[in-house]
């Protein structure tokens, strides 16, 4: 799913990052954990940083990548079209790897 987010704000930088401004607002609201207030702290940051920052956070393979990922600031970036081919593409590729 990642991966397929970054090739999203990859097609669409300048509308990827309005929704990515807004979204962690949003989420301020109703994150209470000091944790969750550092994620978003350091989307802000990597968002700041640019492109490059973003598409590393998103598809940082480390637990802090998980973690981060779980507060992703771009919540409604795909279609929900875009969303479901990349969850069965993961379902394929998991059953593979079953297989193995």
């Amino acid at each position: 799913m990642a991966a397929v987010v970054s090739a999203a704000f990859d097609r669409d930088p300048m509308g990827a990052r309005a929704l990515a401004d807004e979204n962690p607002e949003k989420m301020a609201h109703v994150v209470g954990d000091n944790d969750s207030r550092r994620m978003l702290h350091a989307w802000r940051l990597a968002l700041d940083e640019g492109a490059s920052a973003v598409r590393a956070t998103l598809l940082d393979p480390s637990a802090v990548g998980d973690d981060m990922r779980q507060l992703s600031p771009f919540a409604g970036l795909l279609s929900q079209e875009e969303r479901q081919a990349a969850l069965d593409a993961a379902d394929v590729f998991d059953a593979m790897g079953s297989r193995v």
